[in-house]
């Protein structure tokens, strides 16, 4: 379990329910496991396990609408795939990890059809609607092998420098359980990581009692049965970019010999699209 008493304001909203609206322009792979519907228009990763650093295909760059980045087939250290949503279009704008251990990914916040031509920017696109959440999907693809890759999120937030003693984070969690991925024999398993972008946080948002304290009685005894209830506001399970003091989220991505694992990220609109 990842904890921290880092000081901090979170103002979170919620997941909400699952797209209605998104059967658009997209096939579903019939090579998926069943029960997961993966119809709709969605976002594709592709992790490139690398033997050596500079051996890919491509150089580092800033691209709009790549999708293949590339991490140490067996890593020394876990590199980092850091994520941030914002903004109207899918971006990679780090591909290469194999040197500096860093990949940068934008998800977009806006979700729009770039009409028949596939070409952003043009008279035919239009908007879709506004992104609340992703559901997110990963599966380990290519030639069956014994190795795996784990996926462990974490987060920075930035202290707000509150006055009057309030404003604090008391306690907040991302997950217990980094996703293993694995590709073993027969077809690729498809595993939910949506809960790597899940947090759970306790915060002290006004001290309306002026003691300057969260807690009841002499000390805290470090539960939320302890904690003011008047005082403080609990989240359980909200989407991390929905925290606005959020600075850095991503995975530390250890690989022991897989040489391609995919990441789909699909949509969840906000209500009628808006």
């Amino acid at each position: 379990m990842k904890t921290s008493n880092t000081i901090a304001v979170f103002t979170l909203i919620a997941i909400l329910i699952a797209l209605p609206i998104l059967a658009v322009q997209a096939k579903p792979n019939k090579g998926l496991q069943p029960g997961i519907d993966f119809s709709g228009p969605h976002f594709n990763l592709n992790v490139h396990g690398v033997p050596k650093v500079g051996d890919k295909p491509v150089p580092d760059d800033q691209v709009t609408g790549r999708h293949s980045v590339f991490v140490p087939l067996e890593s020394v250290d876990p590199i980092n795939i850091y994520y941030k949503m914002e903004g109207t279009r899918w971006q990679v704008e780090d591909c290469d990890a194999t040197g500096d251990g860093v990949i940068r990914i934008t998800l977009p916040k806006e979700l729009w059809d770039e009409g028949l031509d596939g070409i952003w920017g043009t008279e035919d696109d239009y908007k879709i609607g506004n992104v609340r959440s992703y559901y997110v999907y990963v599966a380990g693809l290519g030639k069956p092998s014994d190795n795996v890759i784990l996926l462990d999120p974490d987060a920075v937030v930035t202290d707000p420098d509150a006055e009057g003693g309030a404003g604090q984070t008391i306690y907040y969690k991302l997950t217990d359980q980094p996703l293993k991925v694995e590709r073993s024999k027969g077809k690729p398993q498809w595993q939910n990581a949506t809960y790597l972008f899940e947090v759970t946080t306790w915060v002290w948002s006004e001290d309306l009692d002026l003691d300057g304290n969260w807690w009841l009685g002499e000390d805290w005894d470090g539960t939320l049965a302890d904690c003011d209830p008047g005082e403080v506001v609990v989240y359980e399970d909200f989407w991390v970019f929905d925290i606005p003091e959020l600075e850095d989220y991503w995975w530390d991505v250890s690989n022991s010999g897989v040489r391609h694992m995919q990441v789909r990220f699909y949509p969840i609109l906000k209500g009628n699209g808006k």
